[in-house]
């Protein structure tokens, strides 16, 4: 258990935190020369479920088993599937309609979508030999910690879920949401007026071709923003920047995104985790032990009064 990577030991000891298509694709993501197999077994119990997944664990052959919720295919609110099932155990009480049922759930829909999601995250390349020379060519480069995700930087580009599914392995956890498209402001330089015409005119200036109003414009589409949490203060402390594990998901995410593309990486610290004050309370004092603007610690000066009788 201890020699498992950080996400998949969160599997086994939290899988129910994770969503079905997250668990699927966690281990799809690590399974490397069928040396990692898995399993979706449905669950026949017909309590409500609190998520997709009941539990996950590892049996004494080394197989994953994902013990699947089926009343959260459709939804915990779908009466349909919950039809389904309270109707086959009342009509068989030895359980052989219910399990006929389960089977065929198993055997179809769980296997059309890990098909879909394998489609559309792009887990390996159709033609093997594809996947073994672009290893080949990553490994190459000397980069630290492509060991972490080679196969991630051994395929075409997918899009944000193949930047979402590195960004959890590397991290450990599978809070992870990725926009691919976000809007940023930059400043413009100021210009000299120019002789084209006068605001309006036919000939003259146009807001948005010739200039802009006051010093900053909106670039759409430059931008990509990782959102990682809510996290523990711990776990946000080791990602931060200048942590090991926060500089190697740095180089991995800008290496896999090339250096014509930018990125910005938020770590969201839940509720509770940290120590939160109150502006002018004992242990704070403004102009004392905080300040306004300014980047650096400066000296300052802390005035009270003194009540005379």
């Amino acid at each position: 258990m201890d020699k498992l990577p950080l996400a998949l030991q969160r599997l086994v000891s939290r899988g129910y935190d994770f969503s079905l298509r997250q668990a699927v694709m966690l281990l799809e993501s690590f399974n490397d020369e069928d040396s990692l197999r898995y399993v979706i077994r449905p669950s026949s119990e017909l309590s409500f479920p609190a998520g997709e997944i009941r539990r996950c664990w590892i049996d004494e052959d080394g197989l994953w088993i994902i013990e699947a919720n089926v009343l959260a295919l459709a939804g915990g609110g779908s009466p349909l599937p919950h039809y389904w099932i309270e109707r086959a155990a009342a009509e068989d009480r030895s359980g052989e309609s219910l399990r006929a049922l389960l089977n065929l759930i198993n055997g179809s829909v769980y296997s059309v979508l890990v098909d879909c999601w394998r489609h559309v995250e792009q887990i390996a390349h159709p033609h093997g030999w594809v996947d073994s020379w672009r290893s080949l060519t990553v490994t190459s480069r000397s980069h630290d910690g492509l060991g972490l995700v080679p196969d991630l930087y051994c395929r075409l580009r997918s899009g944000k879920y193949a930047l979402q599914s590195l960004v959890q392995r590397v991290s450990g956890t599978m809070a992870v949401a990725v926009s691919d498209r976000v809007h940023t402001w930059v400043g413009v330089d100021s210009a000299e007026p120019t002789e084209q015409g006068c605001l309006g005119g036919s000939t003259g200036l146009k807001v948005g071709e010739d200039f802009c109003l006051g010093g900053q414009t909106v670039v759409a589409g430059g931008m990509t923003k990782i959102v990682i949490g809510p996290l523990q203060h711990l776990d946000a402390v080791e990602l931060s920047p200048g942590s090991a594990r926060g500089e190697a998901l740095k180089r991995l995410v800008g290496l896999y995104l090339g250096q014509r593309n930018q990125a910005q990486i938020e770590l969201l610290i839940a509720p509770g985790e940290r120590d939160t004050w109150v502006m002018g309370a004992d242990k704070w004092r403004l102009g004392c032990s905080t300040w306004l603007a300014g980047n650096a610690e400066r000296e300052s000066s802390l005035l009270f009064s003194i009540t005379t009788e």
